[in-house]
């Protein structure tokens, strides 16, 4: 073999030992394990008589109240087949049967509502109005207070309703039996919703005094008792 060609071979092994020798001084690159840190998903006790139900406070999918009852067992006017938590129904009887003494006559049209049944709802409020109003008007599922158990609608969905008799009744009264109106006028830069005087929840006799006490509306109210 040439002398040249030899060299050249050479040359050639010594660079080929270079390059190996080189790469492995280079940084290995070691694989990381990322640790994901989801946030912290706030349990809602549904149950909770006081417990925030609102557009950034929603109820799961599968929440229902575990003491749900027929509301036609206990002889309350209604205009269809409605259920509500037990806890509510004492003082909601003692309050039918006040009005009715006074010549007022309360009748329940809309009580406890699942999660897929406001979504029907919603849905049809979109339809209607679109989704930017629709939000004004309807919560979406899972962030209702219907599907609480303890929220009902009086006698008609209408804004005339505040100026009628059983309307005017029920603002000066229903706390005395635990029920405060949840979303008052003026009220709706706070609430996210628009005015509702046939829509009331229930909080118990004791809870009621107090927010009708401090002149509170029952988001606030909620806030300051869950020290939101």
């Amino acid at each position: 073999m040439p002398i040249k060609n030899r060299r050249l071979i050479l040359l050639l092994i010594l660079l080929f030992l270079l390059i190996i020798v080189g790469a492995s001084k280079l940084p290995i690159a070691v694989e990381r394990k990322i640790t994901v840190f989801k946030p912290e998903v706030k349990k809602i006790n549904g149950n909770d008589l006081l417990i925030d139900v609102n557009k950034n406070n929603c109820l799961p999918v599968d929440y229902v109240p575990d003491d749900l009852v027929n509301i036609s067992d206990y002889e309350i006017p209604e205009n269809s087949a409605f259920m509500l938590r037990k806890i509510v129904m004492q003082d909601l009887q003692e309050m039918v049967s006040q009005a009715k003494k006074e010549g007022i006559g309360l009748k329940v049209i809309s009580a406890y509502r699942s999660y897929q049944k406001q979504g029907q709802i919603y849905n049809s409020w979109v339809a209607q109005l679109g989704i930017k109003e629709a939000q004004r008007q309807s919560a979406v599922p899972g962030c209702s207070q219907h599907q609480l158990g303890t929220a009902i609608d009086f006698n008609e969905l209408n804004f005339s309703f505040a100026d009628s008799l059983v309307g005017i009744w029920l603002y000066q009264n229903a706390w005395k039996y635990g029920w405060v109106i949840s979303y008052p006028k003026n009220s709706e830069d706070i609430t996210g919703y628009a005015y509702e005087p046939w829509h009331y929840r229930y909080i118990g006799k004791e809870n009621a005094e107090e927010m009708q006490k401090q002149g509170l509306i029952l988001s606030k109210f909620l806030e300051e008792k869950n020290n939101i």
